[in-house]
């Protein structure tokens, strides 16, 4: 039987690996093997369960009235949010048009859900769950890594354009500054590219760095301007950013920043760096979900 560990698991469902802790820890799901050292290992049908609870709390269900469920019971439960959920539909339509590499329809159909949607609603339950879905089906060899590139360079040109649409209040005292990268050697930015928009929505002045960004470079930005917080978006697979490189990132950045500015982490890197000593004696929020920036946002206006 094969089986899978924690880390491919996360990437494979699109959990962080703290969640798949805390949904054993208090629901009992999912149930995992243990390896000859120790370790947690899955099988396949213990990873198709997790997807399907993912797809299902994304949609609004609580977890814990649905991880006793049998995939059965779990997958009529998918159809129904399918047959009643607009946006998971125009996922779907976005997904479609992807995997025949038609850009222009792509292109077309984020347009149209920009019109029929709210901000929020476009990033958090539109775009968010299509790049999911898109990173899922090439990860299982559905999709070619060229059709999420294509994906990406058009639904980066709408944030983009989104997020510097968003009128920013002129400086004031009372305006927080949040500045947002990933690490040098993290190139998945559509995590802080989203949190970037959210912050502006809630009136922050936003300075938006993009992915790949040396700790020197980021520590100089945020000194520069005064920012109120930094955020630190890192989803690179291990392969890409190995976690003593994170960890280098973390100490050089705080290292260079007083104190005083909070560090907000996004991303299931985020085990990777939780004890770090140089972390100790600063405000640091880890976020696993775009309700825990929001959550984090309005604390900060307070």
């Amino acid at each position: 039987m094969e089986v899978f560990s924690i880390g491919i698991v996360a990437k494979m469902t699109g959990l962080t690996e703290f969640t798949l802790r805390a949904w054993e820890r208090r629901y009992g799901v999912p149930l995992p093997n243990r390896s000859d050292t120790g370790r947690r290992v899955y099988a396949l049908r213990e990873i198709e369960k997790l997807k399907i609870l993912k797809l299902l709390t994304e949609s609004g269900h609580s977890i814990g009235e649905i991880a006793h469920l049998e995939l059965p019971k779990l997958n009529a439960l998918v159809k129904q949010s399918v047959e009643n959920s607009a946006t998971t539909q125009t996922v779907l339509k976005l997904v479609a048009a992807t995997s025949e590499c038609d850009l222009p329809r792509l292109s077309a159909l984020l347009k149209s859900a920009q019109l029929e949607n709210d901000t929020r609603t476009l990033l958090v339950e539109v775009i968010s769950p299509t790049l999911a879905e898109i990173g899922r089906r090439v990860f299982d060899g559905e999709l070619d890594v060229y059709h999420e590139h294509a994906a990406s360079s058009v639904i980066r040109n709408l944030l983009s354009g989104i997020l510097y649409s968003i009128e920013q209040l002129p400086d004031k005292n009372e305006t927080k500054t949040i500045i947002l990268a990933t690490p040098e050697g993290e190139h998945h930015e559509f995590g802080v590219l989203i949190s970037a928009i959210l912050a502006a929505l809630r009136g922050n002045k936003v300075l938006y760095l993009g992915p790949n960004m040396p700790a020197i470079s980021f520590a100089r930005a945020i000194k520069n301007a005064n920012a109120a917080v930094a955020v630190v978006g890192c989803s690179a697979p291990q392969e890409a950013l190995s976690t003593s490189r994170y960890k280098d990132f973390v100490n050089q950045l705080s290292a260079e920043v007083d104190n005083s500015v909070p560090f907000w982490f996004g991303g299931f890197r985020n085990e990777d760096i939780e004890k770090l000593s140089c972390l100790t004696k600063r405000d640091v929020v880890f976020m696993n979900r775009y309700q825990d920036l929001e959550r984090a946002l309005r604390e900060l206006s307070k």
